[in-house]
């Protein structure tokens, strides 16, 4: 609507007129636009009875001038179908919901919004297809959600997250410009609505008047007064230019500008937007091609899902068992072995069938999940201490090793692993079971994770209770055998090293290791 005098007329009795027409301030703009419609239809309405009476004249009209055309499909219909697409939200209406949804599609394609109109398309679709246990939950109004029981106040459940979660966060008590530390924002995070709770029952017990008011801010006195300048400002305006919907003093084959007169030129077709978005709809639907753009800084290009699915049907049962274990956020990564060996063992027809499988048992899990990772190695092995003890071979055997092998290129012990492969396994299975309606329920507590109570979350396990970090020799080169830590013959102190946590003395300030308190010191100031 940019240059057909919409922008001019609003501004005669609106403020920041340019953020509005740019998406923002939502709710000032739906107003707008809502007073400014009523405006244009004041004249009109007196000569109908129904709404089918009102958009049979408006097409009518439509046909006889361009102008009409774009201020009827681009600026009128669009402000209704908002109208009803609150409407259906504060009604819980869900029939109405999906009738908005479905009138909105060519507006989003018409307006080049490519998200909006790839996803809201396929939300659609998938509306269409909802089981009839679902259906039955949208009708009786469960897609919306309330802050308070009554009627005319459902909303949208990402508004609902926006005006609770994100609002306290970013509000005074919130945790914004307070800390980043990620134990302080988790222990906010999962206490907040506890502290809701406790919030709410004290205003409830101070609080004198507990009604809640059954009139909408629409109807109160200084709004409706508002709102009758805001009416009349537009309404005068409206009267000092060109009526849009009066084709009588519009020129039938050019688009003009209704408030300076001026005509647009002739390569202009923003009238036949809502015809246009239609069509491309249409279109994508029949050639819809799902792309993705390559993450490459260098030789960018479109990747075509589709046809690479196709492509690599034969490894895409594996894909997701296969991702777990070689790292992803609840797995840890092994050193060295990346997606792309992963995926250069499914091309050689290396196939995983039990991690991600429900049925499958322990053993079979771990004893898999072991010869996948020694595959990743270029070795075979039926355990991590038979595959640690050939990686460490081959890389101090090579004839250029001049320094000593790094730990951390060495696969993880035996037991640390089984507690890797388990998170796996589980993550495995609930990407799997994602769209399953009643999933069955797997204990993380089983499957490589420990609670912590403190800060009421999960933890990995590193090492199975009562598995020694290392063998008894070695542990014996790493601490100090002290029995307290007033000892002046402390085996750290005089190697000149911090007693560690493997060491049988008490790591406190009073050690008489000086290198420990030290340590200590540093740690203290960190925190």
């Amino acid at each position: 609507m940019a240059g057909s005098g919409l922008s001019d007329i609003l501004e005669s009795s609106f403020g920041s007129v340019a953020n509005m027409m740019s998406g923002k301030r939502y709710p000032q703009n739906l107003r707008a636009l809502k007073i400014l419609v009523e405006e244009l239809l004041r004249n009109v309405l007196t000569e109908v009875s129904t709404p089918d009476d009102l958009f049979s004249i408006l097409e009518e009209r439509a046909r006889q001038a361009r102008t009409t055309r774009l201020w009827l499909d681009m600026l009128i219909k669009p402000v209704l179908l908002m109208l009803q697409f609150v409407r259906a939200e504060k009604e819980a209406d869900w029939p109405l919901h999906f009738l908005a949804v479905k009138l909105m599609m060519p507006y989003f394609f018409a307006a080049g919004h490519q998200n909006y109109a790839r996803y809201g398309l396929y939300y659609l679709r998938t509306a269409e297809d909802l089981n009839p246990e679902q259906l039955e939950k949208f009708l009786k109004g469960e897609h919306v959600t309330r802050h308070t029981p009554g009627s005319w106040n459902g909303i949208w459940t990402d508004m609902m997250i926006e005006t609770t979660f994100m609002k306290y966060g970013k509000g005074p008590d919130g945790i914004i410009g307070i800390t980043l530390k990620p134990n302080t924002l988790k222990t906010w995070a999962l206490s907040l609505h506890t502290c809701s709770v406790l919030s709410n029952d004290i205003s409830d017990m101070t609080t004198k008047d507990k009604s809640t008011s059954q009139i909408h801010k629409e109807e109160m006195k200084g709004r409706i007064s508002a709102g009758s300048k805001d009416h009349k400002n537009i309404r005068q305006k409206l009267q000092e230019s060109s009526d849009p919907l009066d084709v009588s003093q519009l020129p039938t084959d050019k688009l003009l500008q209704v408030v300076s007169g001026r005509f647009a030129d002739s390569s202009v077709n923003v009238d036949k937007g809502l015809a246009v978005g239609q069509e491309e709809m249409e279109k994508f639907e029949l050639t819809c091609q799902l792309c993705m753009e390559s993450t490459s800084s260098v030789n960018k290009k479109c990747i075509d899902i589709k046809a690479t699915a196709e492509k690599h049907s034969a490894i895409i049962p594996t894909l997701l068992a296969i991702h777990a274990l070689t790292g992803c956020d609840t797995v840890a990564q092994c050193w060295g072995i990346g997606k792309s060996t992963a995926v250069k063992l499914l091309k050689g027809n290396y196939h995983l069938h039990h991690v991600g499988d429900l049925s499958a048992s322990t053993e079979e899990i771990i004893q898999e999940s072991v010869s996948f990772l020694s595959a990743c190695y270029g070795h075979t092995a039926s355990s991590m201490h038979e595959l640690r003890f050939k990686v460490w071979k081959s890389k101090v055997g090579r004839r250029n090793a001049l320094s000593s092998v790094k730990i951390m290129s060495l696969p993880p012990t035996q037991e640390a692993f089984e507690q890797n492969a388990l998170r796996a396994h589980l993550q495995t299975c609930i990407w799997k079971l994602a769209l399953d309606e009643d999933p069955p329920t797997l204990d993380p507590l089983k499957h490589g994770w420990i609670k912590e109570t403190l800060n009421q979350t999960l933890l990995p396990v590193l090492l199975p209770p009562g598995t020694p970090s290392a063998s008894d020799y070695i542990l014996k080169l790493l601490k100090c055998c002290c029995e307290n830590y007033t000892s002046a013959k402390c085996g750290c102190a005089v190697a000149r090293l911090p007693c560690t946590m493997f060491c049988e003395c008490t790591i406190c300030d009073d050690c008489y290791n000086q290198h420990t308190r030290a340590a200590l010191r540093v740690l203290n100031e960190s925190d």
